[in-house]
């Protein structure tokens, strides 16, 4: 579990002694962890986001990976309609997943792949800047979400259209849920 993240989420005055846990040497478990996000009142989706969002693996909130799943496939179809462009069901199926797992990327795990979120590279003796990221945080553009999605250049215009909505959509949900677990500290 990303500590980093975890620290920012919860609260330093938080107090796990009236949950019932595995509090040992002072240190909390992901037994406490999960039992301090059942008090906070947080929905399914919300959680999902959460757990996503503190261990930065995409496959564990499959629930959440379904919903915006099919908003961006609903997104997707309508956008193609609008251009005349008609892809086959497999073709918008594999479209669609891609543009899940690109703004999953992009709006819950932005630290860079290049420097592990440093901000900072070694190469040889020297430790040069990033150029990859702004301070860790890695920076996207629309050619890297294009490969990123590995979609043609019609399609990447189709996604755009929506794409920013969606992200913003995804990132205010995130942090609704963050908000409602800083509300129960």
């Amino acid at each position: 579990m990303n500590v980093e993240r975890l620290a920012k989420l919860i609260g330093k005055s938080m107090n796990f002694e009236n949950i019932i846990g595995t509090i040992n040497n002072g240190s909390a478990g992901a037994a406490d962890i999960n039992a301090h996000l059942s008090y906070c009142g947080l929905s399914n989706e919300e959680q999902e986001l959460i757990n996503v969002m503190l261990t930065g693996d995409l496959s564990y909130g499959k629930n959440i990976y379904d919903t915006w799943g099919l908003i961006i496939l609903t997104e997707y179809l309508t956008a193609c309609h609008e251009v005349f462009y008609q892809p086959s069901k497999d073709r918008y199926s594999k479209v669609t997943d891609k543009v899940v797992d690109c703004l999953f990327i992009e709006t819950l795990n932005t630290h860079c792949p290049f420097c592990n979120g440093t901000g900072k590279i070694i190469i040889e003796n020297q430790i040069s800047t990033c150029p990859h990221c702004d301070d860790g945080t890695f920076i996207f553009n629309d050619k890297i979400r294009q490969e990123m999605m590995d979609i043609s250049n019609l399609e990447y215009d189709i996604v755009k259209k929506f794409y920013a909505d969606v992200s913003n959509n995804l990132y205010n949900d995130y942090m609704t849920a963050v908000e409602k677990l800083r509300k129960h500290e």
